[in-house]
């Protein structure tokens, strides 16, 4: 039996990698008060709102996987 290979979407991908940067620059912020963000493009917790959307992004990619090993599971 073979093993059934997954296919990721692209933009999936792209999502999950703008969710991480996100995520890390805002975790950079709010735990270690590391401000790589240009200050003209800063505003009051910035940091928490970079996580919450991070998190967001990488929302899709994790249901997608988890879809697929659902769907793998019953064969």
């Amino acid at each position: 039996m073979t093993k059934p290979s997954a296919h990721i979407p692209f933009s999936l991908i792209m999502l999950d990698v703008m969710g991480v940067l996100l995520l890390a620059l805002g975790v950079a912020k709010h735990f270690t008060a590391v401000d790589i963000i240009p200050e003209h493009y800063q505003f009051e917790s910035y940091g928490l709102v970079f996580i919450f959307v991070g998190v967001v992004l990488m929302l899709p990619m994790l249901l997608h996987v988890l879809n697929w090993i659902r769907a793998n599971k019953k064969m």
